[in-house]
């Protein structure tokens, strides 16, 4: 019997301690009975109240929505709007982006990115892009044209995959802690493929010319025109620096320049030529090819991925991305 006594007598001591004991609910539904022996600005220090002698536990403000003193005060912690750890709670675990360029279509292509976390500053961005001078007839820029005289198509495509290296990370002021893996200033190491396709372009490679010697001096014009596709391969390598910023934690924005080394080759699929000949009256003019020279392909510098001067090598790039922040993939609840 004086076993049993005994044995209440603890139990109603325990239940007892615990019940005059603080208590700390965290997010995820968890509830811990503690002594709290310290609350600052970033943080909550506690010690277990079965070993107030022991060890003191430390846990951060931004984990615990509520907590509850022994003399009934409860208290519900709100977030410093301030913070910028806070400002990224929700999407902290986020870390992959698709992005486009939301001008794009004015340089005549439609691009689309994809930015995916590696490790802790490391991320991995591939963008690819699709080339096409219809998008954005009245915006061509080409000097390449058709034998009648309209703007040559154009068609293609780039692809950049690329490292981006964030260079330190936004921290909150409080307890500096890290922010989020796709914020901050960043250098990214890109490497440059572009492929376009001008179709049935009309270069004249050689011409001959003879006027009358009396009026209207009319002039003959004799020309050898070559009818061809001409294909276009672009490569290097390319350093941007930039920022990107979130934004309502589902967007992000991102501004950066480049530049870097590049290359080209071309190529054309049709050697036909054919020979005809054009009377000039300059008050009738009429229309004729214009003289390009046997190698016009040389003095393609729009590559789309990058702006590239023509025979030198050297690049430069620059542009804006807005990103949609993809939603962190939750497990799904155990059903018993």
């Amino acid at each position: 019997m004086k076993k049993l006594g005994f044995i209440f007598l603890f139990m109603a001591l325990l239940f007892t301690g615990y019940s005059q004991s603080d208590t700390l609910y965290l997010k995820g539904n968890k509830k811990i009975p503690c002594k709290i022996t310290e609350i600052g600005e970033a943080e909550i220090k506690y010690k277990t109240p079965d070993n107030l002698d022991g060890p003191v536990y430390v846990v951060s403000l931004s984990k615990v929505y509520k907590y509850t003193l022994a003399i009934g005060t409860s208290v519900l912690v709100t977030p410093d709007e301030l913070s910028v750890e806070n400002q990224h709670t929700e999407i902290l675990n986020s870390r992959s982006v698709i992005k486009i360029h939301p001008f794009s279509f004015v340089n005549n292509q439609i691009s689309v990115a994809y930015e995916q976390v590696i490790k802790m500053g490391t991320n991995l961005d591939v963008e690819l892009g699709y080339i096409n001078n219809g998008i954005m007839p009245g915006t061509a820029g080409s000097n390449f044209y058709t034998s009648s005289g309209k703007t040559a198509p154009l068609n293609g495509f780039y692809l950049k995959p690329g490292v981006k290296f964030l260079l330190g990370q936004d921290y909150s002021l409080k307890g500096m802690k890290y922010a989020h893996p796709l914020k901050g200033r960043f250098l990214r190491l890109d490497l440059v493929f572009s492929y376009m396709n001008y179709q049935n372009v009309a270069g004249t490679i050689s011409q001959t010319y003879s006027s009358s010697p009396v009026p209207p001096f009319t002039q003959t014009i004799t020309t050898t025109t070559r009818n061809s596709d001409i294909n276009v391969l672009g490569y290097g390598g390319m350093i941007n620096y930039g920022r990107q910023f979130i934004l309502g934690n589902i967007m992000t924005f991102e501004y950066f320049v480049g530049v870097g080394v590049t290359g080209q080759s071309y190529s054309y699929n049709n050697s036909t030529t054919e020979t005809n000949t054009y009377v000039y009256d300059p008050y009738s003019p009429v229309y004729y090819p214009q003289y390009y020279g046997s190698d016009d392909a040389k003095y393609i510098s729009n590559y789309h991925a990058f702006f590239r001067i023509p025979e030198v090598g050297l690049s430069g790039i620059f542009g804006l991305r807005l990103g949609f922040i993809v939603p962190e993939k939750k497990p799904m609840p155990k059903v018993d």
